[in-house]
């Protein structure tokens, strides 16, 4: 263990180098990997040629020269508990559309770390979040995920009663307790914003406001998505995965497995046309879309287009640091996969799936079935067998796959995914790091 732990040192001080530099530069989070010119490619093979000749070691700002960060980021509770309160607790998290909310009572519930949130529309109209629980014995108030409160929101245990301002019903509780007063007794509020047609809260007080984090990202969702406004929830898909979050963020951008890691990967990849597709990687963000490809695919047919589309395009644009934007060719779907942290080893996938429609087409139906049955539980067997391998002590850490060409197929955009990890954390926070396995 000394020797793992040694290297987990050097990689995460390595790590932590390479952002400081690449800050001090003003490089802010460019991605050269991603659009690169013919002289900015023969400049990476002989790059690439030099670092052959020696050892390759830690992680690197440049992708084709940088080892993966170790296993220890995924395995290890202390670095979990440690992301929850540094990066969960801290950035904005998703809720759902805000057509989730269209009447009072409306709400749902969320579940950050130990923390749960319940978000939900007013009798003003207004939207609202407070944590999910009760403030005379901090029962849980709502567990379930979603659904409509018709005036108040009782806890089961005592049955005190908060309205939809989240302030306590006097009439609820016990009036002649000494120096009681239930006029000042309310739920604790938490931060919720509307962003882009879509619903986020944060723990945070001081962090900065969506627009201003998220720079320009809705625009970008909506430039992806032919209607974002009228979308309403189908259904949801609920995956509980025996591995770190992690592991599902780097399967859901790597381009690299698509076309080889089982027969309905390879189905996907015949789908769409990654080859003509492009990437993208921001301070917030990262994106891989493909075109259409085959239409008569065996995953679902969409020779005969609906009449409403969200998108000719596959989108997969996650927004730092847990949430997928998603749509497959000629499909009424706008899909959200939104992943979870439970513990270091276990996480839970809700994948949501928006329509305009208020009956699917068989086409977009197709689509649903195949993410359900065939391409999801494929991804999550790819999920749990990584992780089984990252707690082997045989593992630390191993190579980015980034070919020289920028190639549509390589894992640029995972190592990307932790170089925002890494930024997350403040300098004070990275000491602290350092001392944990």
């Amino acid at each position: 263990m000394a020797g793992l732990r040694q290297t987990w040192l050097t990689h995460i001080t390595t790590s932590m180098a390479v952002i400081c530099r690449a800050r001090n530069l003003g490089l802010g989070f460019a991605f050269p990997s991603i659009t690169m010119s013919a002289a900015r490619r023969a400049q990476g093979m002989n790059e690439i040629k030099t670092a052959l000749r020696g050892e390759v070691s830690g992680f690197a700002d440049d992708p084709r020269m940088s080892q993966t960060l170790p296993a220890a980021i995924y395995t290890s509770q202390k670095i979990f508990e440690f992301e929850i309160e540094k990066i969960f607790a801290k950035t904005w998290q998703f809720i759902g559309h805000k057509n989730d909310f269209r009447e009072p009572g409306d709400f749902v519930t969320k579940e950050i770390g130990r923390d749960s949130v319940i978000v939900l529309r007013d009798r003003e109209g207004e939207l609202r979040a407070f944590h999910n629980v009760c403030r005379h014995r901090a029962h849980r108030l709502v567990s379930e995920k979603r659904g409509s409160l018709k005036v108040v929101i009782t806890c089961p245990y005592h049955s005190w009663a908060y309205g939809l301002d989240g302030g306590l019903r006097p009439n609820s509780v016990k009036s002649d307790v000494y120096g009681f007063d239930p006029s000042k007794i309310a739920l604790v509020p938490v931060r919720v914003e509307e962003y882009g047609s879509f619903v986020f809260i944060n723990l945070d007080d001081d962090a900065p406001t969506m627009v201003e984090h998220c720079k320009g990202y809705d625009e970008r969702l909506r430039s992806h998505f032919r209607d974002i406004d009228r979308p309403k929830h189908h259904s949801t898909m609920v995956y509980d995965v025996d591995c770190n979050w992690k592991v599902v963020m780097d399967n859901g951008i790597d381009a690299y497995h698509l076309g080889i890691s089982g027969p309905h990967h390879q189905v996907f990849n015949r789908m769409c046309d990654f080859k003509n597709g492009r990437q993208i990687a921001d301070d917030v963000s990262l994106a891989l879309i493909g075109g259409p490809g085959d239409p008569n695919n065996e995953g679902y047919s969409f020779a005969n287009k609906p009449d409403f589309w969200q998108s000719e395009n596959f989108i997969d644009d996650l927004l730092f640091p847990a949430v997928f934007f998603l749509t497959f060719p000629y499909t009424d779907i706008i899909y959200v996969f939104d992943v979870i942290p439970v513990s270091a080893q276990t996480c839970r996938i809700e994948m949501l799936y928006y329509c305009v429609a208020d009956e699917l087409d068989e086409t977009s139906l197709g689509a649903i079935r195949y993410m359900n049955e065939d391409l999801g539980p494929e991804d999550v067997d790819l999920n749990v067998g990584v992780q089984q391998g990252l707690n082997s002590r045989a593992y630390d850490a191993g190579r980015f796959m980034v070919d020289t060409a920028a190639g549509y197929d390589g894992e640029q955009l995972i190592h990307h995914f932790y170089r925002l990890w890494l930024a997350a954390f403040s300098d004070e926070d990275r000491a602290r790091v350092l001392v944990m396995d």
